[in-house]
């Protein structure tokens, strides 16, 4: 069993690091505002009821982030107590996809893992804390019910909005799942059919016709090569927390993505 743990923000996903940054913010000042709210609750000796906690514990959690610093700190002491552990040079999905083997089985919250065409089962977490169980996604399954093969799912995810480019305007994944059925070949050659087809071309010319491959390098870059670059810029500052708030890069506090290794 291999963990894989997020390093450093990746220039392909620079945008969405942006605004999670942004949403991090708001969250920020939201929590130090609830919490400056039940400090003066509590020594004027009001009531406080239970949406004054709750209203502070949520935006608290939403401001809440792993540093790259910490992390590791966490990898190097789960690596003294002999667990097989990775720092990834970026996102932990590129390399568990590019590590990953016909008979690894992947534990994640992200389900984009099941895009990528070297992996072949994810099983994700569902239901509350108390009530947490795995479910298996398999790809065969999944490729079964929606009449795709593994490149059009790979290419369904790559135009249906995704961390590194968003969809089209009301080409939505319902939409563009009838579309990719039609289309075959590798999935440049499916996105850009997908570009030519008469129903996108349609909205793509109502909406300045600012599409081309080119615009899905990225997503293209990540989900078919398995390839992922370092952000030239380092992520945003994070605002000063009135309490013990700790801010990283990207939006998950653990990445805990994992599958069988030999070791």
């Amino acid at each position: 069993m291999r963990f894989y743990i997020d390093g450093l923000p990746a220039e392909e996903k620079k945008q969405t690091h942006t605004d999670r940054h942004e949403r991090r913010q708001k969250a920020l000042l939201k929590a130090n505002a609830a919490v400056s709210k039940l400090e003066w609750r509590f020594a004027n000796r009001k009531r406080i009821r239970k949406h004054y906690i709750t209203d502070a514990n949520k935006n608290l959690q939403q401001a809440f982030h792993w540093s790259l610093d910490d992390r590791k700190s966490f990898v190097a002491y789960m690596a003294k107590k002999d667990y097989d552990i990775v720092l990834c040079p970026t996102e932990a999905d590129v390399l568990i996809a590019v590590e990953c083997r016909p008979q690894d089985a992947i534990v994640s919250c992200d389900s984009d893992l099941l895009f990528y065409r070297t992996v072949s089962i994810v099983w994700r977490p569902v239901g509350s804390y108390k009530a947490r169980r795995f479910v298996p996604y398999e790809k065969s399954a999944v490729l079964d019910a929606l009449s795709l093969s593994s490149t059009q799912l790979t290419a369904l995810a790559i135009l249906s909005g995704n961390d590194y480019f968003g969809n089209i305007p009301y080409l939505a994944i319902h939409t563009n799942l009838e579309v990719i059925k039609t289309l075959h070949g590798d999935e440049r050659s499916i996105i850009r059919q997908y570009l030519s087809h008469r129903q996108v071309k349609r909205r793509t010319d109502k909406e300045g016709g600012k599409w081309s491959v080119e615009s899905y390098s990225g997503a293209i870059k990540v989900f078919v090569d398995l390839k992922q670059s370092v952000a030239s810029e380092p992520a945003s500052p994070p605002l000063a927390a009135k309490d013990n708030i700790t801010t990283a890069e990207d939006d998950t506090a653990i990445t805990g993505n994992l599958f069988p290794s030999d070791n």
